[in-house]
């Protein structure tokens, strides 16, 4: 069997997409009609519509706000998702 090709082996965790409009910097129109209630947070801190390197993307911000904002807002933790990508 052969794996899709957006099959690749990385941390993402879903969350229901009005989380995200929590922060400051997020464009309302990314919540507004979007065709799911629920986007993946990855481990680079990409906002996707899957849990696929290759999902569309709905987010991008390398700021350290955004990173913040992941953390003490969302509860993400890059330092489990580097433990799981290095296991």
């Amino acid at each position: 069997m052969t794996e899709p090709s957006n099959y690749q082996i990385n941390y993402s965790r879903a969350y229901p997409l009005s989380s995200f409009a929590a922060y400051p910097e997020w464009p309302q129109q990314k919540t507004d009609g979007a065709a799911t209630d629920v986007a993946f947070l990855h481990s680079d801190y990409v906002v996707r519509q899957g849990t696929g390197l290759d999902d569309e993307i709905i987010f991008a911000d390398a700021s350290e706000s955004w990173l913040v904002f992941c953390r003490d807002q969302l509860g993400f933790d890059k330092q489990k998702a580097e433990v799981l990508e290095d296991s």
